[in-house]
């Protein structure tokens, strides 16, 4: 299966806000220019959008957002303090929104200095830090006027977790639009049909239609081919074996606010009520055998 283009990083439009975006040499229009130049279309904003909006923002594949965005039309007048910390009140509390709605990479270019973005968003963020440092990049303007997509993808082969779900979502969008095809060849009323039969069979219709979904869109993956080079460890191995034990139980385990109150099926465990404190109870039934009657 073919590896990744340095395209496919950003399926999807791109959104960029900057209260200038199409004045220079405040604005964006070097980025924008670019971004567009890969065929990539440009949704423009000059001002933040209300919080309903935010989840509407999951579609697009590129997220950038200017930090000056109460910038005065003086060339060379500085903000007063009180409207400079506003504006960072206000950008931080978006990306702070921006990382707890959606699971994506956010840009944030400056003409102001990083390392100080970055001190301001540290301080104003109710995030970990090491969420911030692997979701959020700081960048000038000046040093992406010319190579921004390479920049940016770039940081995403060097944030290991951003890297695995882009190349995640472009399997999966394809998968998705196959498996959905395929099974409309035999009936538009495919859903309904499912439906009825799992009425009919006792069990939950609402898992019997989600399961069969996830399934066939799981199946359908063309096989994805990952860059070594972005995975594999410097030293060879993770010497942090807590993380480790981590990551494996949450690959593992699904909680239970996650499952279907009526459905049970071989391998969930549950606490004991009858026993010493800490004993679980796991389930070997066949699932054929645990459908309610």
């Amino acid at each position: 299966a073919p590896s990744m283009d340095s395209v496919d990083f950003f399926v999807g439009p791109a959104v960029v806000v900057d209260d200038k975006i199409d004045q220079e040499p405040a604005g964006m229009s070097a980025a924008v220019a670019q971004i567009e130049s890969a065929g990539i279309p440009v949704v423009k904003r000059t001002t933040l959008p209300p919080d309903r909006e935010i989840r509407h923002w999951r579609g697009f594949g590129l997220i950038i957002l200017d930090w000056e965005l109460m910038s005065l039309d003086e060339p060379g007048v500085a903000l007063p303090d009180t409207l400079r910390d506003e504006n960072a009140d206000a950008i931080a509390a978006f990306v702070e929104k921006l990382l707890a709605t959606l699971y994506a990479p956010i840009f944030i270019l400056s003409s102001q200095g990083v390392d100080q973005i970055q001190e301001e968003l540290a301080r104003r963020l109710q995030v970990q830090a090491e969420q911030v440092g692997s979701r959020v990049l700081v960048r000038s303007k000046a040093s992406v006027a010319d190579g921004l997509l390479a920049e940016l993808e770039q940081w995403i082969k060097d944030h290991p977790a951003i890297y695995a779900v882009k190349c995640w979502e472009l399997g999966y969008h394809d998968a998705r639009r196959q498996m959905f095809s395929d099974f409309e060849v035999s009936s538009s009323n495919w859903p309904r049909m499912l439906w009825l039969a799992s009425e009919e069979d006792g069990t939950d219709p609402h898992f019997e239609l989600s399961e069969t979904i996830s399934r066939n869109i799981l199946h359908r993956f063309e096989p994805l081919v990952f860059d070594e080079a972005v995975l594999q460890p410097s030293g060879g191995t993770s010497d942090n074996t807590a993380a480790l034990r981590y990551v494996i139980h949450r690959s593992a385990v699904v909680p239970a606010s996650s499952l279907h109150g009526d459905v049970v099926m071989p391998g969930d465990f549950f606490e004991a009520t009858d026993g010493e404190n800490g004993d679980l109870l796991i389930n070997v039934t066949a699932a054929c055998d645990l459908v309610p009657r």
